[in-house]
């Protein structure tokens, strides 16, 4: 750890677990405004779409982020973590 008590690797690896977990979220959203659109439950299923198209851009400003992250160059200590 740094001496702020988080690493520039740590910050790196908590926005792409958040990216994950939006994908989650949107992937959910999207199955359940396809049973509230089965339901004809409009205003329900309209309300989902709006949080799909939140969860879009989230993900680009979490990008954004990463990218900002990434191109830092504050490299004291980094580790490269390679996705399985």
């Amino acid at each position: 750890m740094c001496e702020n008590g988080a690493s520039l690797t740590q910050l790196k690896l908590g926005l792409g677990q958040l990216k994950e977990l939006n994908g989650l979220f949107e992937k959910g959203a999207a199955q359940w405004k396809m049973i509230a659109d089965s339901f004809n439950h409009e205003d329900l299923a309209l309300l989902l779409s709006e949080a799909m198209e939140d969860s879009s851009k989230i993900e680009s400003l979490l990008n954004r982020a990463l990218a900002e992250a990434s191109s830092s160059h504050d490299h004291h200590h980094e580790v490269t973590i390679t996705k399985i």
